[in-house]
């Protein structure tokens, strides 16, 4: 087995305007409340100043929520997969704000997943995100809606710990979605990372990976 915790997912239905949010729900939702809270629940028992190192303050009372307080602690993930809270859910979370809606939240609460999963899987695991039909995100073409996919992917990308694999149906590397093409996003993955590839019989498909996740 290979060390990597995989999500295999596909994005949400996009439009010209998507912002990054519905995309993130969809990652953390692969991930699922209950595998991670019991691995939470586990870390901050072993790790009990762990959770003093989380910036910002929503994410860090949230996590806490979900490993301390079990009344809540499905609302607390609701928040941090994007839920919208009302102001009543937001002080029974004891949070300031009522949505995760900008990259830094975004970055911080993948990273704290990431931190989790790998120090309480046996084999220290990787989270790996399996991103196929990733050229629903060429459906995104409002200038601020892309703005906010840059953004959010740059501080994901630059996470310890979490990959991202995309898989583009395209006729040429050209063709590829502009975010994806985004100079910033091109840096984090490495223009030796974009991979062309045949359509891969499975037997084929999973010695490529093999190869791929040992390089």
């Amino acid at each position: 087995h290979l060390p990597f915790f995989v999500v295999k997912m596909e994005p949400p239905d996009l439009k010209s305007k998507s912002n990054f949010d519905i995309f993130f729900k969809r990652m953390l939702e692969g991930v699922g409340f209950t595998y991670f809270g019991d691995l939470l629940e586990s870390h901050v028992k072993s790790n009990t100043a762990w959770l003093d190192a989380i910036t910002p303050p929503h994410v860090k009372q949230a996590l806490q929520q979900i490993a301390h307080n079990k009344l809540v602690a499905e609302l607390a993930w609701g928040f941090l997969c994007g839920n919208k809270l009302t102001p009543d859910e937001a002080s029974r979370v004891g949070v300031t704000k009522n949505q995760i809606n900008d990259s830094e939240d975004f970055g911080s609460i993948l990273k704290a997943v990431a931190q989790v999963v790998k120090a309480q899987t046996e084999d220290k695991k990787m989270l790996l995100f399996l991103i196929d039909e990733g050229e629903s995100l060429q459906d995104v073409d409002n200038a601020d809606a892309e703005s906010s996919w840059v953004h959010a992917l740059r501080k994901i990308l630059d996470v310890k710990d979490v990959g991202v694999i995309f898989a583009i149906a395209a006729i040429d590397g050209n063709s590829l979605p502009q975010i994806i093409l985004n100079g910033a996003i091109v840096r984090r993955f490495g223009n030796e990372n974009f991979v062309p590839l045949l359509p891969y019989e499975q037997g084929e498909a999973l010695a490529f990976l093999k190869e791929l996740f040992q390089s």
